[in-house]
């Protein structure tokens, strides 16, 4: 299955929904978001998902352990892209419909998380803006008008350092289209954990990387 299709498949299941230097690789660095903003609630996944999601080799350590709260359990997909230039795993969880309005993708009323490990980049329409001029994440940023991905720059996560971005909107953002996405380097390519964001901004993040912090990959 090509990229383009796995895509498809998560489509048809209702997933598409300061001062500043450079690192070694060129990429931004920003000021990090405001880490005393609380999540949303966050739940244990249940344990039937977290098996579906680490049928994945490559995304077993990304599998997280706690996921907003939703009105309703939530869908799961798994999609295995073998390519030339690699694979490229995808670990989809959804329950409700992402809509145009920011401040109504809130959860409990919707939550869309999403997985990627491989040639992340494969799995949307846009570069990852790696070396572009990053800005701070404040409220407000998802419900401006963008038709190109906003870097937030580098930040850490747990164990991890890599780029937080937010996706355009659909559909311009495609499978991500309006998610914010942690992306960073391993050695056998790259790893991003997603999350469809909502006003206020700040909230969404936090709540991003209380689900990051859940996994193996990012805890410490």
């Amino acid at each position: 299955m090509r990229a383009a299709a796995v895509a498809g498949a998560l489509v048809l299941l209702g997933a598409a929904c300061g001062g500043v230097g450079a690192d070694r690789d060129g990429a931004a660095w920003a000021p990090a978001p405001d880490a005393a903003v609380a999540p949303v609630e966050l739940v244990e996944l249940a344990p039937a998902k977290r098996a579906h999601c680490a049928r994945s080799r490559l995304l077993r350590p990304l599998c997280p352990r706690l996921v907003p709260r939703v009105r309703a359990p939530y869908l799961s997909h798994l999609a295995r892209d073998v390519a030339d230039d690699g694979p490229m795993h995808v670990f989809d969880l959804s329950r409700g419909a992402t809509g145009a309005d920011p401040a109504g993708n809130r959860p409990p009323r919707s939550a869309h998380a999403g997985l990627v490990a491989g040639d992340t980049e494969r799995i949307a329409p846009w570069r990852e803006p790696w070396q572009a001029r990053a800005e701070r994440l404040r409220d407000g940023v998802v419900a401006r008008e963008r038709r190109e991905p906003v870097s937030f720059g580098i930040v850490r996560l747990g164990a991890r350092e890599g780029l937080l971005l937010l996706a355009p909107p659909y559909p311009r953002g495609g499978y991500l289209a309006d998610h914010l996405v942690f992306v960073w380097k391993e050695r056998d390519g790259r790893r991003a954990i997603s999350l469809h964001a909502w006003e206020p901004a700040e909230e969404a993040w936090a709540t991003l990387r209380g689900i990051a912090l859940s996994t193996d990959a990012l805890r410490r």
